[in-house]
């Protein structure tokens, strides 16, 4: 399961999923006073901060040259 919110991924990984956490740092927006946590790197099986770095941390190969 990928996702970028918390609950999601708890619900996930107690049924039995491998769980990928990608960050949106602005989740609530450009202009919010607080942004969102990243969390703890042992939360889950993958912490990532986008798309790109769940990519390489899957092994997919790259397609820009």
């Amino acid at each position: 399961m990928v996702a970028a919110h918390e609950p999601d991924l708890d619900a996930s990984r107690d049924v039995g999923l491998h769980t990928a956490y990608v960050h949106r740092s602005t989740e609530w927006g450009s202009d919010a006073v607080e942004s969102a946590e990243k969390p703890d790197e042992s939360a889950y099986d993958i912490v990532v901060d986008d798309f790109v770095e769940l990519a390489e941390c899957l092994g997919a190969p790259s397609i820009i040259h």
